[in-house]
């Protein structure tokens, strides 16, 4: 079986689709956390990873996002980024 390892994205699209186009064929998608956090396109990384059915651990900082854990002043803005201010 070939697994497909993913970690620490953190909504950064550009580096994702590169190492989406680089991945040889593979059985399996394991994602260890931190999809979203620091970069600009949250949800468009959603999207992919969710699009790979990975097997997903979360996060520090998808959790943050979650609402579970609030620990940093920017996790308000990740949160608006992903949900849209009315959902806040």
């Amino acid at each position: 079986m070939r697994i497909f390892l993913l970690s620490d994205i953190h909504a950064n699209l550009e580096a994702l689709n590169a190492c989406v186009d680089a991945a040889p064929r593979y059985d399996c998608a394991v994602n260890l956390g931190d999809v979203v956090g620091y970069g600009a396109d949250p949800n468009a990384v959603v999207d992919v990873v969710r699009g790979q059915n990975p097997l997903l651990v979360r996060g520090n900082h998808d959790k943050a996002v979650s609402g579970v854990r609030i620990w940093s002043t920017s996790i308000p803005w990740r949160v608006w980024r992903l949900c849209g201010r009315e959902n806040i």
